[in-house]
């Protein structure tokens, strides 16, 4: 990566055109605020932008596909509408073809509810002054953070949350979801948000889309979904499903 990143400074200052966006605003960024940036630094930096994001869109695909094939009659219905639009496997569908399903988008929502892989807390000092929210004043100084596990769990917003139900996304069945979208917030939300969103949402589409296409399961091995909740939500000891090509 240091090797990387040399060569990447050096096309910068010879005005030649390099792949590294993130990079180049990091150094523009340190240079206009007058903050020297050490090599070590920039490397920990692209090492970061790298694996951001695998551990966590891993998690979310896991315990998705594992509820998904606990679940026949929600496989099914997906393995349905997916045929619909992909009858040969050479026949990939665009990933706008994909995010207009109707059900499929209504599991990768619920995959990134029921998984909550940014689990922890990101706390917050409010300023100097205090602050006035929702009605009430917090102090200066107070530390305070929301996690996103708990939102994600709350029934009065999404009503029996520890069970995996896609149709609670479904406006056409006579809910108003808007309340939900609201509060789905995986990627956090705001200037603070995850900038690898549309990345991550694409790469879940695309495999939940495929497995459920072309695999089916015969047998779930982990019946039990035992998970580590810290910062990031993780599953110690995997999780273990047997496949077979589905028609």
């Amino acid at each position: 990566m240091t090797a990387r990143v040399s060569t990447a400074l050096r096309h910068m200052k010879d005005d030649e055109h390099d792949f590294t966006p993130v990079l180049q605003a990091q150094v523009h960024n340190g240079r206009r605020q007058g903050v020297a940036q050490s090599m070590a630094e920039l490397a920990a930096n692209g090492i970061g932008s790298i694996i951001a994001g695998t551990d966590t869109t891993g998690v979310a695909l896991a315990i998705g596909m594992r509820s998904i094939y606990l679940d026949e009659a929600i496989r099914s219905r997906l393995h349905a509408e997916l045929k619909t639009i992909w009858e040969t496997e050479s026949n990939h569908p665009t990933l706008p073809t994909l995010e207009n399903l109707p059900y499929l988008r209504a599991c990768v929502r619920e995959c990134l509810r029921f998984s909550s892989p940014i689990s922890g807390r990101l706390p917050r000092i409010t300023p100097q002054g205090g602050l006035d929210f929702a009605g009430y004043y917090i102090p200066e100084g107070t530390t305070v953070s929301s996690a996103v596990y708990l939102m994600h769990y709350d029934e009065e917003i999404f009503p029996e949350p520890f069970r995996f139900n896609p149709e609670r996304w479904l406006a056409s069945v006579g809910r108003d979801t808007s309340r939900q979208e609201q509060c789905l917030v995986p990627f956090s939300t705001g200037s603070r948000g995850c900038i690898g969103l549309n990345i991550a949402q694409a790469e879940i589409y695309i495999c939940l889309a495929t497995m459920v296409r072309w695999l089916k399961g015969s047998r779930v091995l982990d019946s039990d979904l035992k998970t580590l909740v810290q910062f990031t939500r993780s599953v110690p000891g995997g999780l273990k499903v047997e496949l077979v090509e589905a028609e």
